[in-house]
């Protein structure tokens, strides 16, 4: 799910599974020049890797294999990508979870209902430029052509491929289901059809959701949400792509049943939960409070929990789907600084890496992980990132995170990583099989993309 604002410095944002301007590069978006040096002497005298100028690093998450690239010592983006071998183009995929103060909130694309063919294209081919290098997975996802993406208005010039993907499946997922596109409605107030939108009284019915029957366990939520809790209503009911909706599907059947909570979390931490006590969405002990992280960082999901030796403890939960890690800069705070250096799991915690996208929200999160341990809140606890295993984005993401850790146990760095498909597995190991199936078949299951795709080939006019 989209990453958590810093405030009151940084408003709250629309996740980026919305249509949005393409991301600046510059001194914002990467560290300056002398601390990516600084980054890359302190990684040559680790004994964990040693990385020299064109050297990669395969990082393996999940299903996926990933090739990080060194950058190079200068604060240019385009140079960064020239030498990691990629096309210097804009970066693209940046979330828009944390922005500028200033930024107008919860708009979309800039000015135009839709661009012509010819502009189409070329943002498209930008966009696919631009993603990160990474060893094919078992199940290749294709590079979708902007004519197939137009037909169900899905055709967004700042998509990731597995966005593309992902709007895609959703568009069609809706068709299927019989239910009307919907319209987004940019910041200067025009409308458009955009085919992963539902209409506002299809949403209203509880569409988005796996299950209907979560329909008043959502509303209650909504009601009860703690102070300062941000929930976009309308999105939450209408965008096919927020990982809003999803995390209610995921963790709404789990706080229905206890029994099967506590069955689906032993299978995937089973050395931290052995019984489930409650669930919480978008939870923070204290948003704003100086004792916590001073700002308003919080979880998509928290599970409270006691451990095999009856001790107290939590499972705060990130979850993404087609969204891209990204953001500006977190403000310099001395209490971030005091916490990093505290967490105990940071190779170096004043790395500037930490504080930069596309990892800096993971950072705050395990920030905020530790303050609630130090408060004596619970004797345990873990941030747990849950992201789909073809979204390169997150999965490199969560890959530069892991390297910046002292050690790949989990419960001695107090973070863990799963793919999506790894929690729906474990849902239908605990018994919940048609909720397991919902979520494959919805948000996993491309099996449509691919037939859509099959038959544009069949419809282009032959080589001359």
């Amino acid at each position: 799910m989209a990453a958590k604002p810093v405030k009151p410095d940084v408003p709250k944002q629309t996740p980026s599974d919305e249509p949005k301007q393409p991301p600046a590069s510059g001194p914002i978006a990467n560290p300056p020049e002398a601390d990516i040096g600084k980054q890359r002497r302190r990684r040559d005298r680790s004994d964990r890797f040693t990385i020299q100028p064109g050297d990669i690093e395969l990082v393996t998450v999940g299903t996926i294999t990933t090739v990080i690239h060194p950058a190079p010592e200068t604060p240019d983006a385009g140079l960064v990508r020239e030498a990691a071998g990629m096309p210097n183009v804009l970066l693209e995929g940046e979330s828009d979870s944390i922005r500028p103060v200033g930024h107008d909130f919860g708009t979309g694309p800039d000015s135009k209902h839709r661009a012509s063919s010819g502009e189409a294209d070329t943002r498209q081919s930008a966009a696919l430029l631009t993603e990160p290098t990474m060893i094919d997975p078992a199940t290749p996802l294709p590079i979708l052509p902007p004519e197939l993406l137009r037909r169900y208005f899905c055709a967004e010039q700042t998509d990731t491929r597995f966005r593309s993907i992902a709007r895609l499946r959703q568009s069609l997922w809706r068709e299927a289901q019989g239910y009307p596109c919907g319209r987004y409605v940019d910041a200067h107030g025009r409308t458009r059809r955009l085919g992963s939108r539902l209409t506002s009284r299809v949403g209203q019915t509880g569409a988005n959701l796996v299950d209907p029957t979560l329909v008043p366990l959502v509303r209650q939520a909504i009601a009860y949400r703690e102070v300062g809790a941000v929930i976009d209503t309308a999105r939450l009911w209408t965008n096919l792509l927020t990982s809003q909706a999803l995390a209610f599907s995921l963790f709404g059947p789990l706080l229905q049943q206890p029994a099967l909570a506590t069955a689906v979390m032993r299978r995937l931490l089973p050395d931290l939960v052995s019984e489930v006590t409650d669930v919480r969405f978008e939870h923070s002990p204290g948003r704003g409070h100086p004792g916590f992280t001073a700002d308003h960082t919080a979880f998509d999901v928290l599970i409270r929990c006691t451990t095999p030796q009856g001790r107290s403890a939590f499972v705060a939960i990130e979850l993404k789907y087609s969204e891209a890690p990204g953001g500006i800069a977190s403000p310099v705070r001395p209490r971030y600084d005091a916490l990093s250096r505290t967490a105990g799991c940071f190779r170096d915690p004043d790395a500037p890496a930490l504080r930069y996208a596309p990892i800096e929200q993971f950072w705050r999160e395990q920030l905020l992980v530790t303050a609630m341990l130090a408060n004596g809140l619970y004797e345990d606890g873990r941030l747990l990132v849950i992201a789909p295993a073809l979204n390169a984005e997150c999965q490199v993401a969560i890959a530069r995170y892991q390297a910046e850790l002292t050690s790949n146990d989990p419960a001695e760095m107090r973070f863990q990583a799963i793919t999506l498909e790894e929690f729906t597995t474990a849902l239908g190991s605990a018994g919940a099989d048609t909720i397991a199936e919902r979520l494959t078949h919805r948000y996993l299951d491309f099996t449509s993309v691919h037939r859509a795709l099959a038959e544009t080939f069949q419809e282009l006019p032959p080589a001359t």
